[in-house]
């Protein structure tokens, strides 16, 4: 046994999953076994990440990015109550081009990056309001957020608990959390194994499935 601490349900022990990615011996949980530092995580989403590592050229795809994250808005907006959800919050904003689409239907959007270079298109490109930095050391006063959307981020965290227990003081009754992130017992996950194209860490660190995603999420109301 590996003796780690789940982000989901704090067990202490895990078993070997995949290479560079075990599985909690409690809930299931799958995550890396890594332990990346803060220098680390800003050196992983450098710009170079954005261009050339993860993504050939990030400003260059804006057109075919927004294109996805309008599709995303759209599905949101049937849960949205009008008069209610004014206020929309990203985490893992990036270059800022979901939050480009999504001010034109919220009174206000915000968000946060740990890429400096990303927040800076951002701010000096789209006019945004963002922050860079780590969330879970944000300071945020006494804001609350109506909406707050993770697209493709839980799997990047280093600490997805954290984020989910510090957005539970900065949510109200009846805003809504909206989450993306690939499913580790879905058939294709389970057909293409340790092959499976969202499996590399360290940029990739926790792998939910809805059981483990969903007892995380209860977990902080």
């Amino acid at each position: 046994m590996i003796r780690l601490n789940c982000a989901v349900c704090s067990g202490s022990s895990a078993r070997k999953f995949y290479k560079g990615l075990v599985v909690c011996s409690e809930c299931g949980h799958v995550f890396a076994d890594y332990d990346l530092t803060d220098d680390e995580l800003r050196e992983l989403y450098s710009k170079n990440y954005f261009f050339g590592e993860e993504y050939n050229d990030y400003v260059a795809d804006k057109n075919a990015l927004q294109k996805n994250f309008m599709l995303r808005l759209k599905t949101l907006q049937r849960f949205l109550v009008p008069g209610e959800h004014k206020s929309l919050f990203e985490i893992g904003c990036a270059y800022g081009f979901f939050l480009d689409l999504a001010r034109d239907y919220f009174e206000s959007v915000s968000g946060i990056d740990i890429s400096e270079d990303g927040i800076c298109y951002a701010r000096r490109n789209l006019g945004l309001d963002v922050l860079q930095g780590d969330f879970t050391q944000a300071d945020l006063d006494d804001r609350e957020f109506d909406v707050v959307c993770l697209w493709d981020t839980m799997e990047h965290l280093r600490c997805p608990h954290l984020y989910l227990e510090k957005l539970a003081r900065h949510m109200h009754p009846g805003s809504l959390l909206t989450i993306t992130t690939g499913d580790i017992k879905s058939l294709n996950a389970s057909l293409k194994g340790e092959s499976w194209r969202l499996i590399h860490p360290p940029t990739h660190l926790h792998y939910f499935s809805t059981e483990t995603l969903t007892r995380l999420l209860n977990r902080y109301g």
